[in-house]
């Protein structure tokens, strides 16, 4: 890592580490800006099937298909980031053309990367409170973050056969 990059990932972990609550919490955050924080995420999306025009040409993959090559890169040249406004939340932005859009938010509610609570915002311009619950998967290295909306967050509720919208951010 370069000196430039190290400072202001020591700067983003050092906000972290003084907005957060406990000790538990500040180890979170710092694990996740280590992982996360700092690097440019590409989109893409799962799909095999058109269900409407207006969209992307193939939105929505089974259970089965999502481990698949049915992985399509974003029509859009934007780029996203993990953002750590220091109020014990994470939130993913669109980095180039609308930093203020938020796509995804996650809430710490315990002591490790897999207590975060993942939400949707309804409005990703965050102008209402209201969001959706999330399915969120993280890659142990931080390179990747597949998420959906529409997906159960328990694998209990999940219907294999049901078509989800999968996400996937990728550096």
């Amino acid at each position: 890592m370069d000196r430039i990059y190290r400072a202001r990932l020591s700067g983003v972990v050092a906000l972290l580490l003084l907005s957060a609550v406990s000790t538990g919490h500040a180890q979170v955050l710092e694990e996740l800006a280590r992982k996360m924080g700092g690097y440019a995420y590409t989109p893409y999306y799962c799909g095999v099937r058109k269900i409407d025009p207006r969209f992307n040409p193939m939105s929505g993959c089974k259970l089965a298909e999502y481990p698949g090559n049915n992985w399509y890169r974003d029509a859009g040249s934007a780029t996203y980031k993990f953002y750590f406004p220091g109020d014990r939340t994470v939130r993913i932005v669109q980095s180039a053309n609308y930093p203020n859009l938020v796509y995804l938010v996650g809430t710490l509610k315990g002591s490790t990367i897999n207590d975060i609570v993942w939400e949707c915002p309804r409005d990703p311009m965050m102008r209402t409170p209201d969001r959706s619950p999330a399915w969120v998967k993280i890659a142990s290295d931080g390179t990747s973050l597949t998420y959906s909306c529409d997906r159960p967050r328990s694998d209990s509720f999940l219907n294999p056969d049901a078509v989800y919208n999968y996400h996937l951010y990728r550096r």
